[in-house]
């Protein structure tokens, strides 16, 4: 779907617009000069690398034991994995009982390369489940809040 407005296109969160994989660049609602920061972060390939979300549900105690697996992630998929595995963000979530899990966005050249990823990084892992498609409503406020600084 192309917006015929420029810099100016706007989501219309009331149609709910699909962006298809085979569109994404046809991203509207962020400013096209600044679309080339965020297709690798919303589109299904980047490269040779399919998008996945992670369920991992009640992994950690606590925030503490959450940050060092998200340093022993960080250190397996930079060193290790970079050609296999990347990982985009992280939702932290509250589990009923105090516990810590995650839901988390990566790209990787497969699945196994996911499982693998947690592995060797003593993860949880509870799903991975392949994206469809993105649907984009309303502007990610961490990423318009990341662009603005440069006047995007």
């Amino acid at each position: 779907m192309r917006g015929v407005n420029g810099d100016q296109e706007l989501i219309r969160a009331r149609k709910g617009l699909s962006i298809g994989f085979w569109q994404s660049e046809n991203v509207t609602g962020v400013p096209r000069r600044a679309r080339h920061l965020l297709l690798p972060l919303i589109s299904k390939k980047t490269s040779n690398m399919n998008t996945y979300v992670i369920l991992r549900r009640n992994g950690w105690a606590s925030s503490q034991e959450l940050d060092k697996a998200a340093a022993r992630s960080t250190q397996v998929g930079l060193q290790e994995m970079p050609d296999r595995v990347r990982w985009l963000r992280s939702y932290v979530i509250r589990e009923p009982g105090g516990r810590v899990g995650t839901v988390c966005i990566y790209q990787a050249s497969d699945a196994d390369a996911l499982r693998e990823h947690a592995r060797r990084a003593d993860l949880p892992l509870d799903d991975v489940i392949p994206v469809g498609n993105v649907v984009i409503v309303n502007p990610d406020p961490a990423i318009m809040t990341a662009l603005a600084p440069l006047g995007i």
